[in-house]
């Protein structure tokens, strides 16, 4: 099969803005299909297929297709589809003091604070998002640093080709 594509993206990526004004001059003013769309853009053509679903502009007799509201689309869904972190200034202040003045062990804070699990105020501090550092942990876990033990070779190599070819001229004699 020939690649049609003029672009850089791969399958499996979400469609720039330049795709979807491509989209826009191809559907609209050249009348392409959906297939011959997907193929230039090397696409899948359900992929074409629900991007100009999406960016549909009704017209008084006849819809077409809009890049630009395609995009405000795409992010405004963008927007809900990342999980925001739990952690706000308060609960930094509030874990970080703890910890530095009253010296308090973070399974302590964990009871106290509601909502957030105990991982998560360990990943916060290993991190580096609270004001707080490893050092200032009650019981602070440093990491041993790993011991690098030689292994053999999964593929050994053989004998050297000196070896090999003076073994093979004394099996000739």
């Amino acid at each position: 099969m020939q690649d049609y594509s003029n672009t850089t993206s791969t399958k499996g990526k979400h469609l720039a803005y330049q795709d979807r004004l491509n989209i826009e001059r191809w559907h609209n003013k050249e009348g392409k299909s959906n297939r011959e769309i997907a193929r230039l853009l090397n696409k899948a053509h359900g992929t074409i297929d629900n991007e100009i679903n999406r960016g549909i502009l009704q017209l008084k007799r006849k819809s077409k297709y809009s890049a630009q509201k395609a995009q405000e689309n795409y992010e405004s869904l963008r927007t809900h589809s990342i999980r925001l972190s739990k952690l706000t200034p308060e609960i930094d202040h509030y874990v970080s003091s703890r910890l530095r003045e009253d010296k308090d062990a973070l399974e302590v804070i964990h009871q106290e604070i509601q909502g957030i699990s105990l991982n998560s105020l360990y990943n916060w501090v290993n991190w580096g998002w609270l004001e707080a550092k490893r050092h200032h942990l009650f019981y602070p876990q440093y990491k041993a640093t790993k011991k690098h033990k030689p292994r053999a070779s999964k593929h050994p190599f053989g004998q050297s080709i000196e070896n090999v070819l003076s073994r093979l001229t004394t099996a000739r004699r």
